[in-house]
């Protein structure tokens, strides 16, 4: 089915649904910041790998969503969505994180992209739900990296949550948003229960050759991926992450693909944890190998916060990050006033953010910015 046949059908599914009753769907995130680099442009040194620290790293970016979702009937519900962005960054190439690729544009403050991140619509039941359009789908990122490293985003059609009992599954069929040569298949069991508060999801995706992929002689290829959640992990969670590609295949999603005889590995460990009353961190670790060296990457950073009370926080961030060829880090340090909310992930925030960073080259420097961040 062509892009424009599934941005069809999820017409229909919201048409369909247009005379239930429905509850707007409205929020969104917003950055808004400015900074100096040693009496220069704002551009902290890039320490290696796929990601770097966000903190003292981000500029103006936002993003919102609206649609309606509702009741159809007593065993029939809708959901009809969409997201545009706005981007302004300090360099003309920003990361189009729907299908984690790097993606070279020139922006403008506050320019809505000319396509819409996603615009999609679906009807569920007891069974599952059926939608179709273009969608953040299978995505999870590591917060203080702002690294999607599962992310099965794209232009598709599918069903998802259908309850077999072991677990939910879902199924998919995505186009690839960056190339012509490639479709792809993804199938994902979610929520298999291992133990109390613990869980494994598993999927798969399978990268098949269009016509135009066929003529430039790509290969087929298959990216396996499991999951392991602990929710009651030290009284936060622990995620742990690995996936493993071929071919076409070996760049792990469906936006983008890669050349044939490549495969990649990507390990993740992810955690939140409060520590004592006042005291939380997010942390991580990746390492991903690969048959090119761009693909090589290894890399761990945390991020301590301690809430002083309502309105005070301290934020430190520190990265190190190895690429095929050396290391380089990174070290934030974030005085936050949070406006009356307590903890780690309370919003909004205003931060003052000085900033260290060394490349693997060597070279370093040192920034300041201020930065306003908010979920609404």
């Amino acid at each position: 089915m062509s892009r424009m046949n599934k941005l069809v059908v999820a017409v229909a599914l919201a048409t369909a649904a247009s005379t239930a009753s429905a509850d707007l769907i409205s929020n969104g995130y917003l950055r808004v910041g400015i900074g100096k680099t040693e009496g220069g442009d704002f551009n902290p040194a890039w320490t290696g790998g796929w990601a770097a620290n966000r903190l003292g790293r981000e500029g103006t970016y936002g993003e919102h969503t609206f649609g309606w979702e509702g009741d159809i009937s007593d065993d029939m519900t809708f959901i009809a969505k969409g997201t545009v962005n706005y981007i302004n960054q300090s360099t003309a190439t920003v990361t189009d994180t729907l299908g984690s690729a790097d993606v070279s544009e020139t922006v403008d403050l506050f320019n809505v992209n000319e396509d819409v991140k996603e615009a999609w619509a679906g009807v569920g039941t007891d069974f599952g739900r059926v939608w179709a359009g273009r969608r953040f789908y299978q995505r999870d990122d590591i917060h203080i990296l702002d690294f999607w490293y599962q992310d099965m985003s794209g232009d598709g059609i599918g069903i998802e949550n259908i309850d077999v009992g072991v677990g939910k599954l879902s199924l998919a069929k995505i186009d690839a948003l960056y190339t012509d040569q490639v479709s792809s298949f993804d199938a994902q069991l979610s929520g298999i229960s291992i133990g109390t508060k613990k869980s494994i999801d598993v999927g798969a995706l399978v990268h098949t050759a269009t016509s135009e992929g066929d003529a430039a002689g790509l290969d087929a290829g298959t990216a396996l991926r499991v999951r392991y959640t602990d929710d009651d992990f030290y009284g936060g969670w622990l995620k742990l992450y690995a996936s493993h590609g071929r071919d076409s295949a070996s760049s792990l999603v469906p936006a983008w693909t890669t050349g044939n005889g490549s495969d990649m590995t990507r390990f993740v460990a992810r955690s939140y944890t409060p520590i004592g009353d006042n005291w939380e961190a997010e942390a991580y670790a990746v390492h991903q190998t690969g048959s090119e060296d761009w693909m090589k990457w290894t890399g761990f950073g945390i991020r301590p916060v301690y809430q002083v009370d309502d309105n005070w926080a301290y934020a430190v961030d520190v990265g190190f990050h190895k690429n095929a060829d050396d290391w380089g880090h990174e070290l934030a340090i974030a005085p936050t006033y949070t406006f009356g909310n307590f903890g780690f992930w309370s919003r909004p925030q205003l931060r003052l953010i000085g900033k260290y960073a060394e490349a693997p080259s060597g070279d370093s420097n040192t920034s300041i910015g201020l930065q306003f961040e908010t979920w609404y």
